[in-house]
């Protein structure tokens, strides 16, 4: 029988490293809203920002991650 694991069972420290591989844009595409842990780490990782490949609709995207942003 093989044993599955799943990336919800993994520790927060690990979960932050694999994060930290994806653009906040990405990460916040597919993380956010999914569950209050998930929802909670993807505010604590560090934002690295780069606008420079960014479009429109990325921008627009970034909007709404600042409004997620605790003040």
């Amino acid at each position: 029988m093989v044993n599955v694991s799943k990336f919800e069972n993994l520790p927060n420290e690990l979960i932050i490293e694999c994060l930290e591989y994806l653009n906040i844009f990405d990460t916040f595409h597919s993380f956010n809203g999914l569950n209050d842990r998930l929802d909670k780490l993807i505010r604590t990782i560090s934002l690295h920002l780069n606008f420079t490949l960014a479009n429109k609709k990325r921008l627009e995207h970034f909007v709404n991650i600042c409004y997620y942003i605790p003040k």
